[in-house]
C-alpha cells in the first residue's frame, strides 16, 4: 500500500479546441496509441472517446428483440452489433451528406454535436429515429427472419444499411406494408445485379452507398 501511495500516475488529456464541431483529432491520437496489446474497434473507440446521446440510443436499440433475433446472441463481437445499429441511424437521419470514409462519417455522427459543440440532434429526434429502427427490424424480423441482411453467409453490412434505408423509406408514407410484398422484393433485389455490386465492392464510396441506397428504396416502394 505505501508503495502504491507513494507512485505517480502521469495522464495526458487531450482537447479539442478547433473547430468544436469535430474530434477527429481525438480519434487520430486515439488510433496511433492504439496499437499494443488487443486493438480497439472503431465502435469501442466511440465508446470511449463520446458519451453522446445518439450513443446511449445505440446501447437501447442493440437490445431490441426483433434486431438481436436477426443479428444473434450478444457475444464478444468487438460492439460490431452497435456499430450496424449506429450506421443505419446515421443513414436513416443524414444519409444525403454521407462523406466518405465511412468511419468518419459515423465518428462525426457519433459524437452528436453542432458548430458551436452543441448537441445537433434533440431527444424528439431520436425518439423518431429510435422508432423507425424498431420498426424497420420488426418488419424484416417477420418477412425473412434471421436470413434477412445474409445473402451469402454472414451478415453484409452494406446490404443491412441498404435495405434499412429502403425499408425506412417506406414506412415513412404511412401506409400499411404487406409482409408477403417485402419478402418478394427482398428476394428480388438481392438478384439486381447492380445492388449485388454496390454491396460487394468499394462499398464505403459516396457513389456507391447512394446507387444501392437508390436502388433499395425503389424495391421497397411498391409493398
Amino acid at each position: 500500500r505505501l508503495r502504491l501511495d507513494d507512485s505517480i500516475l502521469h495522464a495526458t488529456i487531450f482537447t479539442q479546441d478547433k473547430p468544436k464541431d469535430s474530434l477527429r483529432s481525438l480519434y487520430f491520437v486515439f488510433e496511433r496509441i492504439n496499437t499494443g496489446g488487443i486493438r480497439l474497434s472503431p465502435q469501442e473507440i466511440r465508446n470511449c472517446i463520446s458519451d453522446s446521446k445518439v450513443l446511449r440510443l445505440v446501447r437501447v436499440l442493440n437490445d431490441d428483440k426483433d434486431w438481436r433475433s436477426i443479428f444473434g446472441p450478444k457475444r464478444n463481437n468487438r460492439l460490431k452489433d452497435e456499430e450496424l445499429v449506429l450506421r443505419a441511424i446515421a443513414m436513416i437521419h443524414c444519409r444525403g451528406k454521407y462523406m466518405a470514409p465511412m468511419r468518419d462519417f459515423l465518428n462525426a455522427f457519433a459524437a452528436n454535436t453542432n458548430d458551436n459543440g452543441r448537441e445537433s440532434l434533440a431527444g424528439g429526434d431520436l425518439q423518431a429515429l429510435g422508432g423507425l429502427f424498431r420498426a424497420a427490424m420488426k418488419i424484416m424480423k417477420d418477412s425473412k427472419g434471421k436470413a434477412a441482411f445474409r445473402p451469402s453467409g454472414p451478415l453484409n453490412a452494406a446490404v443491412f444499411e441498404a435495405v434499412v434505408v429502403g425499408i425506412v423509406e417506406r414506412i415513412k408514407t404511412g401506409e400499411p406494408m404487406d409482409l408477403e410484398k417485402v419478402r418478394l422484393a427482398y428476394d428480388k433485389l438481392q438478384l439486381n445485379n447492380f445492388f449485388k455490386a454496390a454491396t460487394s465492392f468499394s462499398t464505403a464510396r459516396e457513389d456507391t452507398v447512394g446507387r444501392r441506397q437508390k436502388i433499395a428504396i425503389e424495391a421497397f416502394a411498391a409493398t
